[in-house]
């Protein structure tokens, strides 16, 4: 999961102290869902988790894609958030920074790169698409 500032410019990474083969890395947020979770919840509880953030309105997260192979699926999830929301600055998982989205870490994870942009993509998709609903609904009523 990426959470992004209102203008998309920063996103919150953290730098894994585990699995191994993250260790000393940066990713966003993950996790794995629990029996009974939607992968809504369980996004969102993995957010809570390893940020400290709560995020009130699931609809507020945006699935972005999925990726698997015969070992694993990992679900893509990303959310705007306000940059100055009180969060935790490390867990057992590690450090929760905010990074520069045009400068990132050059110890990230390799698909990084290509995801952020493609969140931040669909981030802004789903907003034009939400003003076009708003206008369209509001035009109708006058």
């Amino acid at each position: 999961m990426f959470l992004f500032n209102e203008d998309l410019s920063k996103v919150v990474l953290i730098k894994k102290t585990r699995p191994k083969w993250q260790k000393n890395k940066f990713n966003g947020v993950g996790g794995k869902i629990e029996n009974g979770e939607k992968t809504v919840e369980a996004a969102a509880r993995e957010i809570k988790e390893e940020t400290g953030y709560v995020i009130n309105n699931k609809s507020k997260l945006i699935k972005i894609a999925s990726m698997e192979s015969n070992e694993w699926k990992v679900h893509i999830f990303a959310a705007q958030i306000y940059e100055d929301v009180k969060m935790h600055e490390a867990t057992e998982e590690g450090e929760v920074q905010w990074h520069q989205t045009s400068n990132l870490p050059t110890n990230c994870i390799d698909n990084l790169p290509w995801l952020i942009p493609l969140c931040q993509n669909k981030l802004k998709e789903n907003y034009i698409d939400r003003c076009h609903i708003f206008y369209k609904n509001d035009t109708e009523h006058q």
